[in-house]
């Protein structure tokens, strides 16, 4: 085993992915595939199971010129791919990262005297993501391999210099209260992770003995700013971007309704993912998420806030 090859196994095995020792040491492994495997669309991927790794083979000549991988997200996390060809001197392809719909998230080109590369992490919603491998020339045994890591709630303290500390629940999990948050990954696919549950920090009975003055809270101050209520309509349909994200038609009618207009915002039940309307006609809303259409699946409503 030469030394590169060695570089790029120690890579591989701090991904999760435990390489064969063949594999490594020669480039040789068993050809999983051929040009009438259903691997050559997306449709027929084949699954790469998180800290355990694929080996597979490219060969232009046999027709084996294209391979599609997927992994599946359950939960929002960081997911982080790489994978290791044993002779990029005679590869010529470029690597695909997708998201469900097949949007590009980052691409790499195999080049002689490279044989690793790794993915920038992803900020994952829940869904499946592709690895799509595309040869032009040549041939290669490669290995593949997924890790995947579940947001670490933590909790982010006011310094001591802030000069004016929020006080509540902390809200977003920055610099708030004490408030609790995902520590966050790059961010690929404009989908960032939802906030932690605060983990306390204000907001809760004063306790009078603490009040050096003996003195109570004063009464709650009648809140003379505008006021909103929450229209809730049926989603009827999801229609897929191109350019990533959604674009869905809500039925919307009854009280309220009719301030639901372009530019009016919401919340998709049971998801918490921010909806924008972009038109209305009649009584359809159009309103577009970030979230891609195959990762919409089961949700039924969207909750609109509007001013009474």
């Amino acid at each position: 085993m030469n030394a590169t090859t060695r570089k790029v196994c120690l890579v591989l095995v701090a991904l999760g992915v435990t390489v064969s020792a063949a594999a490594c040491a020669t480039g040789e492994g068993a050809k999983l595939d051929g040009a009438d495997r259903a691997d050559r669309l997306r449709d027929g991927s084949m699954a790469v199971f998180l800290k355990r790794k694929v080996t597979d083979e490219l060969d232009v000549s046999a027709g084996d010129d294209v391979d599609w991988k997927h992994v599946d997200v359950h939960t929002p996390g960081i997911l982080d791919v790489g994978l290791s060809f044993a002779h990029p001197a005679s590869l010529r392809a470029p690597v695909f990262l997708r998201a469900s719909f097949g949007k590009v998230i980052e691409r790499h080109t195999v080049q002689e005297g490279v044989n690793f590369y790794r993915f920038k992490p992803v900020n994952a919603v829940s869904g499946r993501y592709y690895v799509e491998i595309r040869a032009t020339t040549g041939a290669s045994v490669y290995t593949l391999g997924a890790l995947f890591e579940e947001p670490k709630f933590v909790t982010n303290p006011v310094p001591d210099d802030d000069p004016d500390p929020p006080a509540g629940n902390g809200g977003r999990g920055g610099r708030g209260g004490g408030g609790g948050g995902f520590k966050s990954g790059v961010d690929n696919d404009g989908v960032g992770l939802k906030p932690g549950l605060p983990d306390g920090g204000g907001g809760g009975a004063k306790d009078p003995a603490a009040d050096p003055d003996g003195q109570t809270d004063p009464p709650p101050v009648e809140d003379s700013g505008p006021k909103f209520i929450t229209v809730t309509g049926a989603i009827q349909r999801i229609t897929p971007l191109e350019s990533g994200g959604s674009l869905l038609t809500v039925y919307v009618s009854g009280n309220g309704s009719e301030k639901i207009v372009t530019g009016a915002a919401g919340t998709i039940n049971g998801l918490g993912a921010r909806v924008v309307v972009r038109n209305r006609t009649g009584t359809y809303a159009r309103a577009f998420t970030k979230i891609d259409a195959e990762d919409l699946r089961g949700y039924k409503a969207v909750t609109f806030k509007v001013p009474e």
